[in-house]
C-alpha cells in the first residue's frame, strides 16, 4: 500500500467515525435508538411505568415569574345555550421563528373575530426548543392577553416523519418507549416555555397508532385532534365525527383549508361553505384545520376571516377550542340534543331528565359516540427520518 493509499484510508476511517459520533448524539437528543420490538399488549403496569420516562435537560424554563398559571386564568365556561352547531378552529405547525409575521396575523384574526382557536405547537424543531426562543414569549403574552380564546396543543415532538405508517408518522409504528420519551420530552418543553400543561394533542401527519393513546392517557393527556381521513382508515369509522375510543376522545378535523399541499392553493369560498353547511344542517362537530404559514397574504387571511363571518352569521353555532369541547362532553355540560348541543353546568343526568336526551342520544346522527376501536400495539417498521422544517404538511 502507498503512503498516499494509506492517508486516504486514514481519512476515510476518521470521516466515518465522526458521522457515526453525530448520528448518535443526534439519537440521544430524540430518544432511544431504535430498534425492533415484538408486538406486545399494553399492561397497567406498562402505563404507569411511562409516566417516568426522563425529560430533557436541555429544556430551558422560562423564569417562573414570566410563565402563565393556569390558575389564574379565566376558562372558558358552559352559557347555558342550546346551539345547532359546535365549530373548533385548529391551528397546526406553530414553530419557533418561522413565519412569525404571519403567525401574529393569523391570531390577529381570530382575535378581532372573538373566535377562540387551538394552537398545534411543536416543541421542538431544528435541534431548537420553541422554549429557547423568543416565539415562547409571544406565546405567553398571547395567552395571557386573551386566556379565553387561545389554547395550546402539543403537536407532537419534533414533527418528524420517522415511519412510512399511514403515509408518514412522527408517532405510528415507532416503538413504545422512543413515543413515550418523545411526548414527555415535547410536553416538558412546552410547560417550560409556557406554565401549562397541555390537555391535548395533534399528531403530526395526523396519525399515530394505539400505543401513541396509551403514552398520552399516561401523560394526563385524554384528547387527539387528528385527521378525518386517518379516523376513517384507522378506526374503521363511516364519518369523520368525533367517538370516544379506550378512554380517550377523538376529534377529527373536518375539513383543511388547502387543497393543494405543493402549491398551498386553497380551497374555494363557495366549497368551504358547503363543507361547514352540510355538518350544520346535521348538528354536527366541525373542525375547521388550518395552517398559519400558508395564509401568506392579505387575501388569503381575508379568505380565513371570511369564512369565520359566514359561519357566526347562522342562527345556533358555537364557537369552541378541542379542550372545551372534549373536557365538556366528559364531565357532562356538553350533551347532544334533537336539535342540536346544550351547554350547561348540569350534570349529564340532570339534563338527561330535563330534556329527555343524554350525550349519545340519537346515534344516527349524534356526532359523539363510544365505539370499539381496533387498536392493536403495532410493529416497528422501516424509518426513513424527515422533518418538516419550514414546511406546511396535512397535519
Amino acid at each position: 500500500m502507498t503512503r498516499r493509499s494509506r492517508i486516504t484510508g486514514i481519512a476515510v476511517a476518521v470521516c466515518a467515525l465522526v458521522l457515526v459520533t453525530s448520528v448518535a448524539a443526534e439519537l440521544s437528543m430524540v430518544g432511544p435508538q431504535i430498534t425492533e420490538e415484538p408486538e406486545r399488549s399494553l399492561s397497567v403496569g406498562d402505563i404507569d411505568g411511562l409516566t417516568a420516562v426522563d425529560t430533557p435537560g436541555n429544556a430551558t424554563t422560562v423564569p417562573e415569574e414570566q410563565r402563565l398559571d393556569r390558575a389564574s386564568l379565566p376558562e372558558r365556561t358552559p352559557d347555558n345555550g342550546t346551539y345547532q352547531s359546535i365549530v373548533i378552529f385548529r391551528n397546526d405547525d406553530i414553530q419557533a421563528g418561522y413565519r412569525p409575521d404571519r403567525m401574529r396575523a393569523v391570531d390577529n384574526v381570530f382575535i378581532n373575530e372573538s373566535v377562540p382557536v387551538t394552537n398545534a405547537v411543536i416543541p421542538r424543531m431544528a435541534g431548537e426548543n420553541i422554549s429557547d426562543t423568543e416565539t415562547c414569549s409571544y406565546l405567553i403574552e398571547l395567552k395571557r392577553t386573551h386566556p379565553k380564546l387561545i389554547e395550546y396543543s402539543l403537536h407532537g415532538y419534533t414533527h418528524e416523519s420517522v415511519t412510512d405508517f399511514h403515509g408518514g408518522s412522527e408517532f405510528g409504528g415507532v416503538p413504545i418507549d422512543e413515543q413515550a420519551a418523545r411526548i414527555a420530552r415535547g410536553k416538558a418543553i412546552l410547560e417550560a416555555c409556557t406554565g401549562l400543561t397541555p390537555r391535548t394533542f395533534v399528531p403530526p401527519f395526523n396519525t399515530y397508532d394505539a400505543n401513541t393513546t396509551a403514552v398520552l392517557r399516561a401523560n394526563g393527556i385524554e384528547t387527539i385532534s387528528d385527521g378525518g381521513w386517518f379516523s376513517k382508515e384507522y378506526y374503521n369509522r363511516t364519518d369523520a365525527a368525533p367517538f370516544v375510543a379506550r378512554g380517550t376522545t377523538h376529534l377529527p378535523s373536518s375539513q383543511s383549508f388547502i387543497r393543494n399541499w405543493s402549491t398551498d392553493e386553497f380551497y374555494s369560498q363557495q366549497y368551504l361553505r358547503e363543507q361547514f353547511d352540510r355538518s350544520y344542517r346535521n348538528h354536527s362537530v366541525y373542525v375547521q384545520m388550518l395552517h398559519y404559514p400558508s395564509f401568506d397574504t392579505p387575501a388569503k387571511r381575508a379568505q380565513l376571516r371570511s369564512l369565520i363571518r359566514y359561519m357566526k352569521h347562522k342562527p345556533g353555532v358555537k364557537f369552541m377550542t378541542v379542550d372545551e369541547f372534549a373536557r365538556g362532553v366528559r364531565e357532562g355540560t356538553i350533551t347532544h340534543t334533537p336539535d342540536g348541543w346544550r351547554y350547561s353546568n348540569a350534570t349529564t343526568e340532570a339534563t338527561a331528565n330535563a330534556s329527555g336526551s343524554s350525550p349519545l342520544a340519537n346515534t344516527s346522527r349524534a356526532p359523539v359516540e363510544t365505539v370499539a376501536s381496533n387498536e392493536t400495539t403495532v410493529r416497528t417498521v422501516a424509518r426513513t427520518p424527515s422533518q418538516s422544517v419550514g414546511r406546511r404538511t396535512d397535519g
